[in-house]
């Protein structure tokens, strides 16, 4: 690969761009670009008279399988959320049933004489830019129909069967102008090296899968992948935030040389920390791993995680078109968490809303949706969702040590519903309900800490989002980054109230926090003793609290 790599590299100058590090690490590899299939600007091909039936055909086919397509998806919703739900993709089918929409294809066909591909652009744009020229709110989520179904009618035109991100070649640096979570959890695990982005901060989404991956990654570099060609060499450098486009050879020889040593040093700490760590003072800690994979689980067992605490079940959701069956979901699950044995596993409930919108579930555009529709609150809108769910862990109970957490807990009376719906599932299949867990991630859940611990057998506090809410700070959001700060005193004024609540309850922490060396002795003087991080985390994490004294008072200036 270096001779390779060399040789691209003496082609162009070299470029050096300057970003935001938001994963540590370094890597060598050639640009993939990646952009929406809407956003790619097909080449416009002419065609002759006797070429606009073939074309027309093609359309034709496209969207005879795409309406299959939703009348399926239309069946599975409607059984299992609800006929309202269902309607969305009899409408979607309906529109493009349409004879008239049929009418406009075949006639832009042959009076431009262009590709099908640019065709279904236009002619549904045209129609799209209609309703969203309409003042009546009431019209809007027409256009997002037509959008979606432009987007769906494209990808098979393009004979797009899989999400490109599922195709990413060896050896690629990923460049993206953003990345959404229903995008990411296609992206090749074995295949990317980095991740640049122009847009999210050092807690968005991009950056917890960088990490969780244990690649580089670097946002705020304007214009990508603009300024990017494809397979240009790229070295990206995590610990600084410089992307280098197109180095020269010795640039490349220097960073071959840091990777190799960076490597090693990693192999060393690894192989030091196969158990569990205690500090000097003899208190036993556990550090567990947040993964959303089976690769993640392997990757996190290798590297010596006490447990998973924390599985992201919303990522099954998101890479899907319809919603999964029971059966699916088990195997799914039973696969994933497979290699951490018998270690304690924390499942968490869909964590879906926000920016994680299911194409199959009926999402309004919400004007702040980090404050709206998300976790707990959707799955009490959707209970049939959450009833799946409990018999998928009840179920997987049986055979591992399984814990269940809510997400995006505020108050008590969310955590009586969820036990109250457990103890009911669990009684009807006659499986001991497994243990129950809040995730604190609201400035509101720690203040009615109390009331929500009644109901809990432990919890999870997930940092990320209780930093956003208390500073009020979007994770996302670059403008705001400086704001956006974990160790800030409000954050930890909150995360004592939490640990002092009742001693007796398990109490972790699963949000970026607990990987923060420099936080680690504040946080276990405060008394906590479970972390979990993201796999490629683990063994520098128990390096860093290896020998850390707990007795030590230092939280006294919060």
């Amino acid at each position: 690969m270096t001779t390779k790599l060399s040789h691209a590299a003496d082609q162009k100058p070299q470029r050096i761009l300057c970003g935001h590090g938001v994963s540590d690490g370094m890597a060598i590899g050639t640009a993939f670009l990646y952009q929406d299939c809407l956003l790619l600007e097909s080449e416009i091909q002419k065609i002759h008279a006797g070429q606009v039936d073939d074309e027309y055909n093609r359309i034709h086919t496209a969207i005879e399988w795409v309406v299959g397509d939703l009348n399926e998806t239309a069946c599975r919703v409607g059984d299992e959320i609800g006929q309202r739900n269902a309607e969305i993709f009899t409408a979607q089918a309906q529109m493009l049933t349409d004879s008239t929409l049929h009418q406009r294809f075949y006639d832009k066909l042959k009076t431009e004489q262009i590709n099908a591909e640019q065709v279904v652009k236009q002619v549904l744009r045209q129609q799209a830019n209609l309703f969203r020229a309409m003042e009546d709110d009431s019209f809007q989520h027409i256009e997002d129909d037509i959008v979606d179904l432009t987007r769906r009618l494209i990808r098979r035109l393009f004979g797009i069967h899989a999400h490109v991100l599922e195709k990413t070649p060896e050896n690629s640096i990923l460049v993206a102008s953003r990345l959404l979570p229903s995008d990411t959890v296609h992206l090749s695990r074995h295949s990317a090296l980095g991740i640049i982005t122009e847009f999210g901060g050092v807690a968005s989404h991009t950056a917890l899968l960088a990490r969780g991956m244990g690649i580089p990654a670097i946002t705020g570099i304007k214009n990508v992948p603009g300024d990017i060609d494809a397979n240009d060499v790229l070295i990206a450098d995590g610990n600084s935030g410089q992307l280098i486009v197109n180095p020269t050879v010795d640039t490349l020889k220097d960073y071959a040389r840091a990777i190799a040593r960076q490597r090693s040093q990693l192999g060393r700490i690894q192989s030091k920390f196969p158990g569990s760590v205690t500090t000097a003072d003899g208190a036993e800690l556990l550090v567990m791993a947040n993964v959303g994979s089976r690769e993640d689980t392997e990757r996190a067992i290798k590297n010596g995680a006490d447990g998973i605490g924390l599985f992201r079940t919303g990522e099954i959701y998101l890479a899907l078109q319809t919603l999964p069956t029971e059966e699916f979901l088990y195997k799914t699950l039973r696969h994933a968490l497979t290699p951490a044995g018998n270690r304690p596993c924390t499942i968490r409930l869909p964590d879906i809303g926000s920016d994680k919108h299911l194409p199959f579930l009926n999402f309004t555009q919400e004007v702040d949706p980090a404050l709206g529709l998300r976790g707990i609150r959707l799955l009490k809108k959707y209970p049939n969702m959450l009833e799946a769910q409990l018999r998928v862990y009840l179920r997987l109970s049986k055979e591992m040590d399984v814990r269940i957490l809510v997400p995006m807990v505020t108050d008590s009376g969310e955590m009586k519903w969820v036990r109250d719906q457990l103890s009911r599932v669990a009684a009807e299949i006659e499986i001991p309900a497994p243990p129950l867990g809040a995730m604190v991630e609201t400035p509101a859940a720690v203040l009615c800490i109390e009331e929500i611990l009644t109901w809990c057998d432990f919890i999870n506090i997930g940092t990320n989002d209780l930093t956003q809410y208390t500073l009020a700070a979007g994770r996302e959001n670059l403008t705001v980054e400086a704001y956006y700060n974990d160790s800030h005193p409000a954050v930890l004024r909150l995360l004592k109230m939490i640990i002092e609540a009742k001693p007796q309850i398990p109490v972790g922490i699963c949000g970026e926090l607990s990987s923060n060396t420099e936080m680690l002795p504040q946080l276990i003087a405060m008394g906590y003793r479970i972390f979990s991080v993201a796999p490629p985390q683990i063994a520098k994490v128990k390096n860093a609290i290896n020998n850390l004294p707990t007795g030590q008072r230092v939280f006294e200036q919060a």
